[in-house]
């Protein structure tokens, strides 16, 4: 079984690394990366999250279910306590049963361990030159599977790439919006000269009238 698991997450590993840079919008990224770990691992839902540093808040990137059901998609809540400790620790959480994992369980009563009965959970940072940008979630039922720690090692270093693929979207965006600004100087800066031009000609046409 480790074997097998350490197969599987190097195909992961292997597959994400071959995205990365090639898709630079972040959204579009981040679905491959959701397309690549559902197909290696076993997961009910996956929840994609950005942090905002000044102000704490965080903001969904990514929202997946495996269940396709039709009409409007339900909303997925994730685990406020857990995410809130893998935010200060900066490290990733594994819970083979969350609803009996006692970091967790004692923190909160009425947080969605307990609403949603939350079983097998992965909670990981994105982390981006040691600062953590965001997290992601994972989490299935009991009787599905229980995640391994070969498995949090694997999805920690996921979070690490995803933190990667975002810099280089944020760096791909700063150089485009740096192009067009160059662009915009160049043509200020020659309907400068071609509008000098015209005036020196009527300045010259002028003269050419008194006399």
């Amino acid at each position: 079984p480790e074997t097998r698991e350490q197969v599987v997450a190097w195909h992961v590993v292997y597959r994400i690394a071959e995205v990365i840079g090639t898709i630079p919008r972040i959204e579009n990224f981040l679905e491959r990366v959701a397309d690549i770990l559902f197909d290696h691992l076993v997961v009910d839902r996956m929840v994609v999250l950005s942090l905002h540093r000044p102000t704490g808040e965080l903001t969904p990137e990514l929202v997946r279910y495996r269940t396709k059901r039709k009409g409007k998609r339900p909303k997925i809540h994730t685990s406020r306590t857990i995410i809130n400790y893998v935010i200060e620790s900066g490290a990733g959480v594994l819970c083979a049963n969350a609803m009996t994992d006692r970091r967790f369980t004692e923190l909160s009563k009425q947080d969605s361990i307990h609403q949603l009965a939350l079983r097998s959970v992965l909670c990981v940072p994105i982390v981006l030159q040691e600062e953590v940008v965001g997290v992601m979630h994972l989490d299935t039922s009991m009787s599905q599977h229980a995640y391994t720690q070969e498995q949090l090692r694997l999805v920690t270093a996921v979070g690490r790439m995803i933190g990667l693929a975002m810099e280089n979207a944020r760096l791909i965006e700063s150089r485009m919006k740096n192009e067009r600004l160059a662009a915009t100087g160049e043509t200020v800066a020659r309907l400068s000269h071609e509008i000098r031009n015209i005036l020196q000609g009527l300045r010259s046409g002028a003269d050419v009238v008194e006399m």
